[in-house]
């Protein structure tokens, strides 16, 4: 059952509308978070391998692919909203652009080849943490060096990251803390096995900061 819409904002697919299904703890990033975001990453997204892994509406994976990107693969547990994804896509013309996974993000596994260079994180707020998914994608080797990852989160709680990367920018917009986070060269990988993770806990104000 569906609550109602949400617009792709730019792009091929600008206007094309996504449903919001009356599902628990389904939260869509809000239009104005996506964006700022999506301002924020600019012509970053053309030719780039994204990866939205709580694809949740698919929104921030189909404004990727409708921006530009080469491939979108999307990660979503829930049958019925990964179904609502697939359905999009195809309604779309999509083709092999955007990949669907019903899958759980904490053991999901990508093919060993594969390489991502941009990264949506929005899990449920009361799911894993921002850390943990990126810590588990460097484990499998699946993040790309220099890759950016746009994660969200409840702005009352601190985001870590793993060591290795840094925070380019970041914003709140009502209850969301949002930011921009970009990969280290070298990769953690080739980092002493000591760093220590970095803590997401810079001054953050509302979108008029910015």
């Amino acid at each position: 059952m569906s609550s109602g819409t949400i617009r792709i904002i730019a792009g091929r697919w600008r206007r094309r509308s996504l449903p919001v299904a009356d599902s628990i703890g389904l939260r869509p990033t809000p239009a104005r978070v996506r964006e700022t975001l999506f301002n924020w990453l600019q012509d970053e997204i053309e030719g780039r391998i994204c990866l939205d892994l709580f694809a949740g509406t698919g929104a921030l994976g189909f404004e990727a692919a409708s921006r530009g990107a080469k491939e979108v693969v999307m990660v979503e547990r829930k049958k019925d909203l990964a179904r609502a994804i697939e359905k999009a896509a195809s309604d779309f013309g999509a083709g092999g652009s955007v990949r669907v996974f019903c899958a759980d993000a904490r053991t999901w596994r990508p093919t060993p080849d594969q390489r991502f260079d941009l990264v949506f994180l929005d899990p449920p707020w009361s799911g894993p943490a921002p850390r943990e998914a990126l810590k588990r994608l460097e484990e499998v080797e699946a993040i790309a060096p220099c890759a950016l990852a746009c994660i969200e989160g409840d702005k009352t709680k601190e985001f870590t990251v793993p060591a290795g990367w840094t925070l380019r920018r970041d914003r709140c917009a009502g209850q969301v803390r949002y930011g921009l986070f970009e990969r280290d060269r070298p990769p953690p990988s080739e980092r002493m096995s000591s760093a220590a993770d970095h803590r997401f806990s810079v001054g953050l104000g509302d979108d008029s900061r910015r």
